[in-house]
């Protein structure tokens, strides 16, 4: 497709397009699909959107090799000691920092990897919550690649393991 400018010449019948008014618009064009495909939800490189299903991963915790719970993606998923097996004590903005791992109505978690608990969903303050043997889940957006785990420590946040023990220091 060729668009052409005004100072287009009709010879003999035919067109001749002048380059240069094609060459912008193809680039702009490329420039927005790039930025639409990054807005609508393009690849991730934070933990900010956890997606299912859960899957472990060894990783290194507080200096020793560990088996941890992550998301879809690699993420580490962490659970948080104030959380009651029923309710979230993360909402709002600890939420957008500690976001949690929810699941689409009537849709039960599942697991990649052979896993020793159960999962489940919890209807919480921030929507149907994915739990591990009552144990709400959440990422951490402090983890900017898979396998991180930041957030571990940090005011009550655990990483899940398949036996939910902290950590030890």
């Amino acid at each position: 497709m060729y668009l052409f400018s005004k100072k287009d010449t009709h010879k003999r019948g035919t067109m001749k397009a002048e380059s240069a008014s094609f060459t912008p618009l193809l680039g702009s064009l490329a420039l927005a699909c790039i930025l639409l495909f990054v807005a609508c939800g393009g690849p991730s490189s934070t933990a900010a959107n956890p997606t299912l299903p859960i899957q472990t991963q060894q990783v290194l915790v507080n200096g020793s090799t560990q088996t941890i719970l992550t998301d879809g993606r690699g993420f580490a998923l962490y659970f948080y000691l104030p959380d009651s097996p029923t309710t979230s004590a993360c909402t709002g903005s600890c939420a957008t920092a500690w976001p949690p791992l929810l699941a689409q109505s009537g849709v039960k978690p599942t697991s990649k990897s052979s896993l020793s608990g159960t999962l489940s969903v919890q209807q919480t303050a921030n929507g149907a919550q994915v739990e591990y043997n009552r144990h709400l889940l959440y990422t951490y957006t402090g983890d900017t690649s898979p396998g991180q785990v930041t957030g571990n420590g940090d005011d009550n946040w655990y990483v899940a393991t398949p036996d939910l023990t902290p950590p030890t220091s």
